[in-house]
């Protein structure tokens, strides 16, 4: 019974749904982008299948479905795995999950969705100034594209990144002495 979906009526709240084999659980609230279909608000569902995410270049990741588990390739033996390719592929699988989910709402099959994302730099202080991100879907409707860009926008990691969160760092200089260490093992830590 996998991706199939159980509904039941929670109220005002909208509806509740367990998808089997997936383990999601999340809220679905009436859709402004289809009047038949429904959701997914600030949650971030896996789909039912793996996703292979292409380091195009050092500013360019793809992201399109494959059978397994995550893959991750470069175009090349010279590129490495970046903090801001891990931070792209981060966008790009949550666009990816909520578009997805979507579509198996409004019975649509995004087996050949693809997304690209590429990224800007800006200064003072240095840092990702602009995403990018694209996506290729052959099979979608015309009448359902307006429709499939406005959920792109539902993603938490988008919503994320247009209202970024406090960031608060702490350190520590202290050193775990012997004393620590032997509180720790009789609590049953570190053993």
């Amino acid at each position: 019974m996998r991706g199939k979906e159980r509904w039941r009526s929670s109220g005002k709240q909208g509806l509740r749904s367990r998808v089997e084999g997936r383990g999601f659980r999340g809220t679905f609230q009436p859709s402004t982008l289809d009047p038949n279909a429904s959701f997914i608000e600030g949650l971030v569902p896996a789909p039912p299948r793996g996703v292979k995410l292409t380091l195009v270049s050092e500013n360019e990741i793809r992201l399109e479905p494959t059978s397994g588990p995550l893959i991750i390739e470069a175009t090349t033996d010279e590129q490495n795995f970046s903090p801001f390719h891990m931070m792209a592929g981060g966008l790009a699988y949550c666009a990816f999950s909520v578009m997805y989910t979507w579509a198996e709402t409004v019975g649509l099959s995004a087996d050949d969705l693809s997304l690209d994302l590429s990224w800007t730099f800006a200064d003072n202080p240095h840092r990702v100034g602009s995403y990018d991100l694209r996506f290729n879907w052959p099979s979608l409707p015309e009448e359902r594209l307006a429709a499939a860009k406005r959920v792109v926008e539902m993603c938490t990691i988008h919503a994320t990144l247009h209202h970024p969160p406090t960031i608060t760092v702490e350190a520590t200089t202290e050193r775990e002495t012997d004393d620590s260490l032997e509180h720790a093992q009789a609590d049953g830590i570190g053993n």
